[in-house]
């Protein structure tokens, strides 16, 4: 395999507007990849959640970093994902130990726990992406969850995804 060779095509407008193929080659996906199970933990013992739709870039890794040290993907499909107790439901019940969502869909979904908060016994970090995170939401997760990482990432799709990881 060429390192240099294209791994996939995403589609996206970016920051210009202006729709445009971001070519990832093997080489930025692997390093990718390898980011997330290195800042992450990703283990043999890792279960992560496959919720963002294919036709985004953060499918891939949510796809693959388990696999690659031997962890689990559990495939959600969209019509679970566009119901957020459900999808809590599920991943409190299916031990998910990583999960990503985008700000404003955890916002949704701390609304709808409200005082009803689940447990999430196995989930070792939550990861927001895609927009900007407000430090009302932070804390709002933080004070339900003070045990659970929260990871603030950010990237762009030419950049093979998320480039930046703050873990809080």
């Amino acid at each position: 395999m060429d390192v240099n060779s294209t791994a996939y095509v995403f589609y996206t407008s970016g920051s210009t507007g202006k729709p445009k193929g971001a070519m990832v080659e093997q080489i930025g996906m692997t390093n990718h990849m390898f980011a997330k199970i290195n800042d992450l933990d990703i283990d043999e013992h890792s279960i992560l959640a496959q919720n963002a739709s294919h036709t985004f870039d953060i499918s891939i890794w949510q796809f693959f970093a388990a696999l690659v040290k031997g962890g689990c993907t559990v495939i959600y499909l969209n019509h679970l994902v566009l119901d957020p107790e459900s999808l809590m439901e599920r991943v409190e019940d299916d031990g998910i130990t990583i999960l990503e969502v985008v700000p404003s869909y955890l916002s949704v979904m701390l609304d709808t726990l409200g005082d009803r908060p689940r447990q999430f016994p196995h989930l070792q970090y939550l990861l927001v992406t895609g927009e900007v995170v407000k430090p009302n939401l932070v804390q709002r997760w933080f004070a339900g969850y003070p045990h659970i990482k929260m990871v603030n990432a950010y990237g762009p799709t030419e950049a093979a995804d998320e480039i930046t990881h703050y873990i809080m």
